[in-house]
């Protein structure tokens, strides 16, 4: 009896490490529905290196870039593109972060999804977007949005790893890049407005220009007045207004006073656009 019993408990044994070495491979590669956190190589961060480190971080023949915006505007959404490529790969991940700057907005949730840690955004790829089987190049898209209030200057961080497929950290070539973004500064003033017209209607003057054009836009227009047929638009001037028309109300018929008037245009950053053309009108007194 003592006899079979041993042979019972080595049987066991056997079966708990047969069962062991089959789960430890899921449990330490199954990494492909997304890297850890805190992997982009941002400050204080690790790499996909950490883990996948048979090569020398960025050492590898292949290219892994990524396309932000030069300059940015606040609460201006963005897209944010990384492509990796490299031959002989068969399957593909990055992880990306902004730091705690802006927002994220997943595009493409069968390919990419969001994560956050210690008030961090972090972008990666889902299982599927490992493109397994595909020999590149990889791309994923997502958009970003600049804060309300944001700094003078944004970083971004990624990595990426152009894997062989083996499902495995072992002969994996791991990439890392940065990308930053300005604020926009606008120094650059609207166009002139050229089409100032006016007209007299029951007694009052009425202007009408259109839209001249801006790097970034228009949002207001002046309205300048004189006495004056040819006058230099100072301040202050007589009306600001947001739309392409301007009643000047009971402007007509007092023969000791004309009217000449100048429209400009003003972008968001207080740029001002040089003088239009002037038009304006002229009373006189008939003699009877």
């Amino acid at each position: 009896m003592s006899t079979a019993y041993r042979g019972f408990f080595c049987l066991s044994r056997n079966l708990i490490v047969s069962i062991l070495v089959i789960l430890i491979p899921v449990i330490v590669y199954g990494s492909s529905a997304g890297p850890p956190n805190m992997k982009t190589g941002a400050p204080g961060e690790g790499t996909c290196h950490d883990c996948h480190n048979t090569y020398v971080l960025n050492s590898g023949p292949g290219t892994f870039s990524m396309d932000t915006p030069a300059s940015f505007q606040p609460g201006e959404t963005y897209q944010i593109t990384l492509t990796i490529t490299q031959s002989d790969r068969q399957r593909w991940g990055f992880e990306f972060t902004p730091l705690d700057i802006g927002t994220i907005t997943i595009t493409d949730p069968t390919n990419t999804q969001q994560a956050t840690e210690e008030s961090k955004i972090y972008v990666k790829q889902t299982s599927t977007g490992t493109y397994s089987g595909n020999p590149g190049p990889a791309v994923w898209s997502f958009n970003w949005t600049a804060p309300a209030s944001p700094p003078d200057t944004v970083r971004f961080y990624a990595a990426g790893n152009a894997a062989d497929g083996n499902f495995s950290r072992t002969n994996d070539y791991i990439y890392t890049t940065t990308s930053f973004s300005v604020l926009f500064t606008d120094t650059e003033s609207p166009n002139p407005i050229t089409d100032l017209s006016i007209d007299e209607i029951s007694g009052d003057i009425e202007l009408e220009w259109t839209d001249p054009g801006d790097n970034v836009g228009v949002v207001e227009y002046r309205v300048y007045r004189s006495e004056e047929g040819y006058f230099v638009p100072e301040s202050p001037f007589l009306a600001t207004v947001t739309g392409l028309t301007w009643t000047d109300v009971g402007a007509v018929g007092n023969p000791d006073m004309n009217h000449f008037y100048i429209v400009t245009a003003v972008d968001d950053a207080e740029n001002e656009g040089e003088a239009s053309n002037i038009v304006g009108e002229v009373d006189y007194e008939i003699p009877r």
